[in-house]
């Protein structure tokens, strides 16, 4: 169990590294927790589900389409909390997520706060295609 002061609570984290533009982040894979999972296109909830972490592969990770949701982030007290970058992967109804904080399920999440900032920028000055659609491909191993 590994605790979050900003959070006030523990959650047994699955803890992974991310390098990325010649640094490296500490983020959670998943934090082993339920949640209620909502449909990105509509909106509808989905059913309760059990975290768990993407598979083992090669994700694209699209450039962000509006702002997330501002509750569930501003107390880490980071810039750019509010933007979540999409990960594609169709099983999970495309409901994985690059983003910062101290809670995943099953994202790809940025525990090291202080290094969001960093892969933020990165990410979003970047485009790989030219339709800007996408801005990184992430591999998990």
């Amino acid at each position: 169990m590994l605790r979050s002061d900003k959070r006030g609570d523990s959650s047994n984290q699955l803890l992974a590294v991310l390098y990325f533009d010649g640094k490296k982040a500490t983020i959670t894979l998943d934090s082993d927790v339920d949640f209620m999972e909502f449909d990105p296109q509509t909106r509808r909830e989905i059913g309760i589900k059990h975290s768990k972490p993407l598979p083992k592969g090669t994700y694209k990770i699209r450039a962000p389409e509006a702002a997330g949701n501002a509750g569930a982030t501003a107390f880490y007290g980071v810039n750019y909390h509010t933007v979540w970058f999409l990960v594609e992967y169709a099983p999970t109804n495309y409901s994985n997520f690059v983003h910062v904080g101290h809670l995943s399920e099953g994202c790809v999440t940025v525990y090291q706060l202080e290094m969001w900032e960093s892969l933020y920028k990165y990410l979003i000055s970047n485009r790989l295609d030219a339709e800007g659609k996408y801005v990184g491909v992430i591999a998990i191993e």
